[in-house]
């Protein structure tokens, strides 16, 4: 073990796992330079040397473990001696993994089945855990960040038990950003397309399984384990600021900041779209309201869902849910958007007062008419008027995934730098379904 420059106490601990080489060595050393001190594991430690020897090259501590992330003992031991040495840790990566055998699902056998889930879903979840009772003892904030896959995304033939592995790895992460929220805990999973790393040299160099491969690659080619570290690094929002790197050269990104625009605007030539919306709900309260909330929405509707360009709507205060959930809400299925909010975002269907004398001015003229008294009437339109009020509240939103992340006004640049670079690299397979970044959480 090394100390990096500064004391223990000053510098932030990541710990990550599966770091003898590929996308976990990269990131070691990646976090390292960004200022952390680093833990990291592989079944045998002494795999380890090359990248310790990178991350001490960048000023920064090290301490190397051997881990079994089927063993309980092996996870408490691993946290016992990283605190032991930092006092602390404040990043989890979960990157270690074991690829699939190309295997057929009538082939597959409980072996099989186990091989895959006890290292890539059940590791993950036990060392997860871990983590976040660590923070809780100590009564700490932390991010732990795990590798999901497009193979959870997309459906693959042959690889079945891997692709089951990383899409529960991805609902995993939503669910404990959801439940840990409160407690200060991030969690987030990264879903790299295919990545050149030694465990896949034998697939990736094949003479008619890697052209047929790099074919459904908008680049044409693999990417490169620094790549994808330089997303992990940026999903870690404590980071400095600064570009995500990219071997293409600069994203075109095409921002529109007004929904009558994205109708008009040419999405043909762009990479990727950024959206933004700070605009109030919509009420409709008339026919020509109606009709304009029609034009918009069909054209918005027909031009967003006919393109495959990666979209990110930022809603920066109030959205119509109309129109978010055509662009980046939970119906949106055919499209690609991702959604970001910040701490005041508010999703009206229609304002609480408007929904209240929609629903009850005929019940409010037939109870006078008929002499009886309105006050039950009116409790009821203030109960329907606060519903909408709370059910439109930025942690409301939050909780229920009307936006996919809540994050400071200072970060979104960052998310928009990893958003295009990651959109550049490879759209189809980074961008779909939501899942550029993950899951829908609540930050501070």
């Amino acid at each position: 073990m090394t100390m990096g420059e500064g004391t223990a106490e000053e510098r932030p601990v990541a710990l990550v796992t599966g770091a003898s080489y590929g996308i976990g060595g990269a990131t070691a050393v990646g976090l390292a330079t960004d200022g952390f001190d680093i833990v990291v594991t592989d079944l045998d430690a002494s795999h380890l040397a090359d990248t310790q020897r990178k991350i001490e090259a960048a000023g920064a501590g090290s301490l190397a473990l051997g881990l079994d992330v089927r063993d309980q003992h092996s996870i408490d031991r691993c946290f016992a001696d990283a605190v032991s040495e930092f006092g602390h840790v404040d990043l989890v990566v979960n990157n270690a993994g074991v690829p699939s055998p190309r295997k057929p699902i009538v082939d597959t056998t409980r072996e099989d089945w186990h091989a895959i889930i006890d290292v890539n879903l059940t590791g993950v979840f036990f060392f997860s855990q871990a983590f976040a009772r660590h923070l809780i003892e100590q009564e700490r904030p932390g991010h732990v960040i795990s590798l999901a896959s497009t193979f959870g995304i997309i459906g693959q033939a042959n690889v079945s038990v891997y692709g089951i592995s990383k899409a529960a790895v991805s609902h995993m992460t939503k669910m404990m950003a959801i439940e840990w929220a409160e407690l200060g805990i991030r969690a987030n999973a990264v879903a790299p397309g295919a990545t050149t790393t030694e465990s896949r040299a034998k697939y990736h160099h094949d003479p008619v399984l890697g052209p047929r491969a790099r074919a459904k690659i908008p680049i044409g080619r693999f990417a490169q384990p620094d790549e994808v570290a330089a997303a992990i690094q940026r999903t870690n929002l404590n980071l400095p600021g600064g570009d995500a790197k990219s071997p293409h050269g600069d994203s075109h990104v095409r921002t529109v900041g007004e929904m009558g625009e994205a109708t008009r605007s040419a999405f043909a030539g762009a990479d990727a779209m950024v959206m933004t919306a700070a605009q109030p709900g919509i009420d409709v309260g008339d026919l020509a309201e109606k009709a304009e909330l029609l034009g918009l929405g069909q054209s918005l509707i027909y031009s967003i869902q006919q393109t495959d360009v990666p979209m990110m709507l930022v809603v920066l205060r109030k959205g119509s849910a109309a129109a978010h959930y055509i662009m980046g809400g939970p119906t949106a299925n055919r499209n690609n958007a991702f959604t970001l909010g910040t701490a005041a975002t508010e999703i009206y269907v229609m304002h609480g007062e408007t929904a209240a004398v929609a629903t009850y001015s005929r019940r409010l003229v037939k109870e006078k008419e008929a002499g009886r008294p309105l006050a039950p009437v009116i409790e009821n339109m203030n109960q329907l008027a606060q519903k909408y009020h709370d059910t439109s509240r930025p942690i409301f939103c939050a909780r229920n995934g009307l936006v996919d992340e809540i994050v400071e006004l200072g970060a979104l640049r960052k998310y928009l730098v990893a958003f295009a670079g990651a959109a550049y690299q490879n759209p189809r397979s980074i961008c779909p379904h939501h899942h550029m970044m993950l899951p829908r959480i609540i930050k501070g």
